[in-house]
């Protein structure tokens, strides 16, 4: 029964069940492969058994691509156990049985990898860049901001890493009496694949240039580190594990009953919408205006990263970065508004609201403003154009116009941005103002901080947006056009374009185009 409760009163792992998410239904699966691995080590080594766990495991990887890191682990360790174990007349065919299902699994995700790796979006983690940050970000996901957060955090973080460690040198230290037994034998099954499971993106980071896994997508370390305490505990003399048994349910029970959920739930749900809101968008085929360079998603702060990163997935290719409550009326400005109350309102009363979709769970909406009256025209009013490639073929040595690896703009290292490409605004123009940006940025990896800003300057204080290279619909390693539309704050007197990037990854800009456009309305 505490073995159960240690399991299963997890707050941030029930969640995603209650949810019926694809995080959840993978855990599922998985926790059946380990069940069938678990027959598999305690019983005869049927093959059956093997295979078993392995569809589970697969199941588990198309429900969560994370999960692919549990496939390969298993997998592995299930042939290596039957070369290493059981060298009899079977063990070429368990071999190859055992080696076709993931490979099978592979071969079916192939297609669909290569989608993710096209739209950018074949990377885990959003800033875990580090396996410390994979288990600091489990330890907050699972404290859900209680009042003992602080103490919670790094308890659990501290704890994460130490178990697998303790099992290992609990397992070296007494191999001879672990590997007799059935339980000890699963320990070390245990252990070894939750070792292969951080090997896996530790592999991938480096061949791939990916972050690491995080929050959600490392969702099944919480299972796996529970089955390889309850293995220790289960090979602990019998007072230290009753005691340890006992403790560990009634802490799971007390946070548990702590731990309100409603909150994440919440914003999974709104998360689920943001994503809804996109398809319905899709579905309208919204088509570029001929005098703008591209529509304008407006949106509030805590849904702008996730609009661009469907924005990204879905191919919206004629909507710009999405901004935040930025409306030009010429570009057929789109809303995703949680606070949108009043605003409905007013264009209700004026009639130019065209409601697309509501919801409700979130209590957010996606509107436009179709049509005016007016019809407002942006005529151009003057721009820009720079090719660096053009003035300077060796981009590698011209460290005054890009920013490449450690070096900075200007000599000694001291600033880690590209010069600007810039626009005045003539003092004669007057109305509303519009600037676009065209550009073209090559990088080697989305693994970068790296950021390109457009800077509007009042002769006192420039204000900025950024746009992060990762939100990008090209992938790595290749030439990036962006269509960047922003209205003009008004006072502004210069307006540029440049890049930010405090890391050693190369990012390069070229072929800049700055328009500046006014409303001839």
């Amino acid at each position: 029964m505490i073995i159960f409760l240690l399991l299963s009163l997890n707050p941030y792992v029930l969640d995603f069940f209650s949810l019926a998410r694809g995080y959840g239904i993978s855990i599922a699966m998985m926790m059946l492969g380990i069940l069938q691995i678990t027959k598999y080590i305690l019983g005869n080594h049927e093959i059956k058994n093997g295979m078993y766990a392995q569809l589970f495991f697969s199941a588990a990887v198309f429900a969560n691509l994370t999960m692919i890191h549990v496939l390969l682990a298993f997998s592995f360790l299930l042939v290596i156990n039957r070369f290493v174990f059981h060298r009899n007349n079977k063990m070429l065919r368990a071999g190859l049985l055992f080696s076709a299902i993931p490979l099978s699994t592979l071969l079916i995700l192939i297609p669909y990898l290569n989608h993710m790796k096209a739209a950018g979006a074949f990377f885990y983690g959003e800033e875990a860049k580090s396996l410390a940050d994979t288990f600091l970000s489990l330890s907050k996901a699972m404290s859900y901001d209680r009042f003992y957060d602080k103490q919670l955090t790094p308890l659990l973080t501290i704890l994460f890493s130490a178990i697998p460690l303790i099992s290992v040198t609990y397992a070296m230290r007494n191999v001879s009496t672990v590997m007799k037994s059935g339980q000890g034998r699963w320990l070390v099954f245990i252990t070894s694949a939750l070792f292969f499971t951080i090997a896996g993106p530790m592999l991938q980071h480096l061949l791939f240039k990916t972050n690491f896994l995080s929050g959600r997508t490392a969702l099944f370390y919480i299972p796996l580190i529970g089955l390889n305490l309850i293995g220790l505990m289960i090979l602990s003399p019998m007072k230290l594990k009753n005691g340890l048994l006992m403790l560990t349910g009634l802490f799971s029970i007390i946070h548990f009953s702590f731990s309100n959920n409603y909150y994440f739930s919440y914003d999974w749900k709104e998360q689920a919408d943001v994503k809804q809101a996109m398809i319905d968008l899709k579905k309208e085929n919204i088509r570029l205006t001929d005098n703008c360079f591209a529509n304008i998603l407006s949106t509030d702060l805590p849904f702008e990263k996730q609009i661009n990163y469907y924005r990204m997935r879905l191919n919206l290719a004629n909507f710009s970065h999405a901004a935040r409550r930025e409306e030009v009326a010429a570009c057929s400005s789109y809303y995703l508004d949680v606070d949108g109350h009043d605003r409905v309102k007013a264009a209700n009363k004026s009639r130019y609201l065209k409601n697309i979709h509501d919801y409700s769970v979130s209590g957010t909406w996606l509107f436009n403003f179709p049509v005016l009256k007016s019809s407002p025209t942006l005529n151009l009013v003057t721009e820009v154009w720079q090719d660096f490639e053009h003035e300077d073929p060796y981009l590698e040595l011209k460290t005054d116009t890009i920013y490449f690896g450690n070096k900075g703009t200007y000599a000694n290292n001291i600033h880690p941005f590209s010069i600007g490409v810039p626009l005045n605004i003539p003092d004669s123009v007057t109305g509303n103002l519009v600037a676009t940006v065209n550009c073209r940025l090559y990088y080697y990896t989305r693994n970068t901080s790296a950021l390109l800003v457009f800077g509007f300057d009042n002769g006192n204080a420039e204000t900025w947006e950024a746009m992060h290279i990762t939100e990008l619909p090209e992938g790595p390693k290749t030439w990036s056009i962006t269509s960047w539309t922003r209205p003009v704050p008004s006072g502004t007197k210069k307006i540029r374009v440049y890049l930010w990037n405090t890391d050693k990854t190369l990012v390069l800009m070229d072929n800049v185009a700055l328009r500046l456009l006014v409303d001839a309305n």
